[in-house]
């Protein structure tokens, strides 16, 4: 687990689990050889597709390949939102890269051609914070103890609730709800991405669904919005999930503002 003022992960292999296929991904001042002061700091959580041989490989792919996204000089613009626009355009063709070299993995390797990962990521630029997600793992917002669900899934049961035909509280615990539609080295049809403002006193929350499956928003919120320090946030979110049954890997990465 990592720890400093304004950050904490930390994950569980949970109690089913043979192996730990989550990966996280953590670049701020601490880390060498990248400009974080210009580029931002960046959180990553993928989790690799657990029905598929390699997850575990994929999802450690997608977080190596996106410090691909410190390696572009970005012209200086006058106007901060084409700045913005522009590094979010070019996170996009990191992800996109990233799943070629997955795909382009598994077809010489005939034993891992259906690996795949979720890639949730957030990088957080003077104020505003630059979202980009596939898959199911989360990324939450809690701002004045409000808790908003910043991601979209990308699986069988949100279709089913956006046509209708389940509402949240039944698609949260529908078996189509670990159906994947998308998945980086698998099949992408569109990268969700978001610009946002961000306000001191923000609380992000990235996790994968071994969180919020065992756990529902409230019970979520009440954990972020504790007067705890961050450490004991994301010990208490986990250990919540393993009681609740542990059925999944759970990481978890809390970035406060």
């Amino acid at each position: 687990m990592t720890e400093n003022e304004r950050v904490c992960m930390k994950s569980d292999i949970g109690l089913k689990r043979e192996q730990n296929q989550d990966t996280y991904l953590i670049v701020d001042h601490s880390s060498k050889g990248v400009d974080v002061q210009y580029y931002g700091t960046m959180y990553a959580i993928a989790d690799g597709m657990g029905g598929y041989t390699g997850g575990e490989i994929a999802s450690k792919m997608a977080c190596q390949g996106l410090i691909e996204y410190y390696a572009e000089n970005t012209p200086v613009v006058q106007d901060d939102s084409d700045f913005y626009k522009g590094r979010l355009r070019y996170l996009k063709a990191v992800i996109y890269n990233i799943h070629e070299k997955i795909c382009e993995y598994g077809e010489q390797n005939s034993r891992y051609e259906n690996m795949g990962t979720t890639l949730s990521v957030l990088v957080l630029i003077k104020n505003r914070a630059l979202i980009a997600h596939v898959g199911d793992s989360r990324i939450y917002r809690l701002r004045q103890n409000t808790l908003e669900q910043m991601t979209q899934d990308h699986t069988m049961a949100q279709i089913f609730i956006e046509l209708g035909h389940l509402s949240s509280e039944k698609g949260s615990k529908h078996p189509s709800r670990h159906v994947l539609t998308q998945a980086v080295g698998h099949e992408i049809g569109v990268i969700n991405t978001g610009i946002e403002k961000i306000k001191k006193g923000d609380i992000f929350l990235l996790c994968s669904d071994g969180l919020n499956d065992m756990l529902t928003d409230t019970e979520i919120k009440y954990i972020l919005s504790s007067k705890s320090k961050l450490k004991d946030k994301c010990s208490r979110l986990i250990k919540k999930a393993l009681k609740m049954g542990g059925k999944d890997n759970v990481t978890v990465i809390i970035v406060r503002i």
